[in-house]
């Protein structure tokens, strides 16, 4: 039911389906819905005895403290708890769905990243691959970094102005609220050749066109508030790529166009429908 009223929160708006103000008066009462489930699995936590206290990420949460000793208010738990809900799953699942959908399109990267994973140390016991294995797959690495730089799963991300700057014509004066189109920078043609076309090879030495300009690629953000899961969220995707790799074929459904949308979180309306079949 969270999952649910997550998704709904983020992603539940459809004008063909109910207005605007009827949305935002269902969306608060499903916030309402959340807040409530959420305080009650926080205090649960709080009142659970230490030897039965569950070891996981709220509980790690809850039991926090601030450099005076002091606990997290309520309200501070449920901040972190959206955080984590929102930013840490949603868009790896996007920017998942859509390094899937992709390789399933391209047969020649996916022999290529096929090659990489079966040349991994002990690829034919069947088990599990290490970090450090997830690590060494270059190739895959920068496949799901190109997917990340066409198909953001963060569309623009907030920053405070510091002191007054001109762009493009306009002054922007100290303190103002911007937002930075993640997206939009990923396909400046004087960052990276031909754009909009889909090139893993072009995060690859020799041409590296991520490293020519600071903060070229800024899927995860960057500077002081770049993501704190950026290196998490790709071993995550990594992890899930070679495990379909390694046993499923999977081809898309015929007569479909998947899109890349959304305001703050990237979101694909109507999904990306998939065959998948056992290797």
């Amino acid at each position: 039911r969270m999952r649910e009223l997550f998704y709904a929160l983020i992603h539940g708006f459809d004008e063909s389906v109910e207005s605007f103000e009827v949305y935002i008066t269902r969306a608060m009462q499903m916030r309402e819905e959340l807040v409530t489930r959420l305080l009650g699995m926080i205090r649960e936590r709080r009142m659970a005895p230490p030897e039965e206290r569950p070891r996981d990420v709220l509980g790690s949460i809850v039991f926090a403290r601030d450099e005076n000793g002091e606990e997290l208010s309520d309200a501070q738990v449920l901040a972190h708890l959206n955080i984590l809900l929102i930013a840490g799953h949603e868009t790896t699942t996007t920017l998942s769905a859509w390094a899937i959908y992709l390789l399933s399109t391209m047969p020649e990267e996916r022999a290529r990243i096929m090659a990489e994973i079966n040349a991994l140390p002990g690829s034919n016991d069947g088990g599990a691959p290490s970090i450090d294995d997830l690590r060494s797959l270059k190739a895959l690495d920068n496949f799901v970094r190109e997917t990340g730089r066409l198909y953001p799963p963060v569309i623009h991300v907030p920053r405070g102005v510091v002191s007054d700057f001109e762009f493009a014509g306009y002054t922007v004066p100290e303190g103002a609220h911007v937002r930075l189109a993640l997206g939009g920078s990923h396909r400046l043609p004087e960052i990276f050749k031909n754009p909009d076309a889909f090139e893993p090879d072009r995060l690859a030495p020799p041409r590296e066109e991520d490293k020519h300009t600071p903060y070229s690629l800024v899927t995860f953000g960057g500077g002081a508030h770049l993501c704190i899961g950026q290196h998490f969220a790709n071993i995550e995707a990594k992890a899930l790529l070679v495990h379909l790799l390694r046993n499923y074929t999977f081809e898309p459904v015929e007569g479909q166009n998947p899109t890349h949308a959304g305001f703050i979180n990237a979101f694909i309306p109507g999904g990306i429908r998939m065959r998948f079949k056992r290797a």
